[in-house]
C-alpha cells in the first residue's frame, strides 16, 4: 500500500495522543461559517507550532491531503455535487499515525450570484404594423469561475401594462451571451413596452434578473 494511503488510513483510525498548546493544529482558511462557491478553487490552510511529521486535511471525513510543509496548504475545488454544508478537518500527525490534535471548520458550498446580467433591446418595424425587438446580453461570471460555468436559459418577457405580449426562453451560450428576437403587433395606442430579462440559473450560477428596459414603439 502506498505510503500516502497508509498515512491517511492511520489518520482515520488513530487514537489522539496528548498535544501541547504549541503543537495544537490550527485551521486558518477557510474560516468557520465561510460560504464557498461551487466551481471556485479553495485553499485549505492549516499550521502547527510543534515538531510534527504531518498535517492531514479531510472534508467530511474523506482524506484530501497529507502535507509536511508549514503552513500546510491543500487545494479543493467544490463541484455542483458538493453544494450544501461540509466539515473541514485538519489533523496533526506523528510518523506512526498518532493524532495529536484536530481543528475543524463548518463551511457551506453554494451557487454564486452573477455580478450582473446585461441586456439591450433594439426595435425595428416588422411589416406594416408589426414590431421586431431584438434583445441581446450576457451573464457576467463571478470571480474564480471560467466560461465552462456558462449555461442555463434566459426568459425575455415583453409587457404592455399588465398584459404579456411576448414570453420567450432562450439558451445562454458557451460565452455566456444570449439573443432573443420577438415579433408582435403592438396593442392599439401603445407607445412603449417594458422588456424584462431573467436568468434562470445554471449548475454553478444562481438566478439573477437584468434591469427592466422601456422600449418606445414609435
Amino acid at each position: 500500500m502506498p505510503r500516502l494511503a497508509l498515512l491517511l488510513a492511520a489518520a482515520l483510525l488513530a487514537v489522539p495522543a496528548t498535544a501541547s498548546a504549541q503543537e495544537a493544529v490550527t485551521l486558518s482558511a477557510p474560516v468557520d461559517g465561510a460560504d464557498l462557491g461551487a466551481g471556485v478553487p479553495t485553499t485549505i490552510e492549516a499550521d502547527s507550532g510543534g515538531l510534527l511529521d504531518f498535517i492531514a486535511i479531510q472534508v467530511d471525513g474523506a482524506p484530501k491531503c497529507v502535507l509536511t510543509l508549514r503552513p500546510a496548504r491543500c487545494a479543493w475545488t467544490p463541484t455542483q455535487a458538493d453544494i450544501g454544508d461540509h466539515t473541514i478537518t485538519a489533523l496533526s500527525l506523528l510518523r506512526d499515525g498518532a493524532v495529536l490534535s484536530t481543528a475543524t471548520a463548518r463551511v457551506t458550498v453554494g451557487r454564486l450570484i452573477p455580478p450582473a446580467v446585461s441586456a439591450a433591446t433594439v426595435r425595428k418595424r416588422y411589416g406594416r404594423t408589426g414590431r421586431r425587438l431584438t434583445t441581446t446580453g450576457r451573464v457576467e461570471l463571478p470571480a474564480g469561475l471560467t466560461a465552462s460555468a456558462c449555461g442555463g436559459r434566459v426568459t425575455v418577457t415583453v409587457r404592455h401594462g399588465r398584459r404579456t405580449i411576448v414570453d420567450r426562453s432562450v439558451p445562454v451560450g458557451a460565452d455566456c451571451a444570449f439573443s432573443s428576437v420577438a415579433t408582435f403587433r403592438p396593442p392599439k395606442r401603445a407607445s412603449s413596452v417594458r422588456v424584462a430579462v431573467a436568468f434562470a440559473g445554471a449548475p454553478l450560477l444562481a438566478p439573477r434578473a437584468a434591469t427592466t428596459q422601456t422600449v418606445r414603439l414609435r
